[in-house]
């Protein structure tokens, strides 16, 4: 009984991998090139939403702290005390320039995530667009979408870092 059904299961895998590099016809492929453009629309819709909800967020919280921080040091002006608008000026100071990192933190990374989404959504165009080649075709095919979905990524990890560093290097 052994036998048996060990060779069932070698026989079922070896069909499931078999068909896994079929190459599919030019109606099937088309199909699922469209499913999974439309996936990808509307994924990458989805974080460009997200990424200008978050830069308008923070950017709103930049303006925020920076009237409240004027108001700060005119207050400390109508006192008339000379200390005390210096301590308010070099205060307003610090929380702006915090905000302001925090804002090009945020922007950042948000950029980065939609060039994520953006690669995500290219690559998985990319794909299904190799399943209507021929299979000896596919895998060269796919690991050329792989490679440029991690340039993309890489790139987008750069361009974030170089922001943070832009402000950590402004001295905020």
């Amino acid at each position: 009984m052994k036998n048996p059904l060990v060779a069932l299961l070698a026989a079922s895998i070896a069909f499931s991998l078999a068909a896994c590099n079929q190459q599919k016809s030019p109606e099937e492929a088309q199909s699922d090139v469209a499913r999974a453009q439309q996936k990808s629309d509307a994924d990458l819709q989805k974080a460009q939403n997200k990424a200008v909800e978050r830069t308008t967020e923070a950017r709103q919280d930049l303006r925020a702290t920076q009237a409240e921080a004027n108001a700060d040091v005119q207050r400390a002006r109508a006192d008339g005390d000379v200390d005390d608008v210096q301590d308010a000026s070099r205060d307003a100071a610090d929380e702006v320039a915090d905000q302001h990192a925090d804002t090009v933190e945020t922007t950042a990374k948000a950029r980065y995530d939609l060039a994520v989404a953006n690669a995500e959504a290219e690559q998985r165009v990319a794909k299904a667009k190799c399943e209507a080649l021929p299979s000896d075709q596919q895998k060269a095919c796919k690991d050329e979408a792989d490679a440029r979905y991690d340039a993309a990524e890489a790139r987008a990890k750069q361009d974030r870092e170089a922001a943070k560093d832009a402000v950590d290097h402004d001295g905020h």
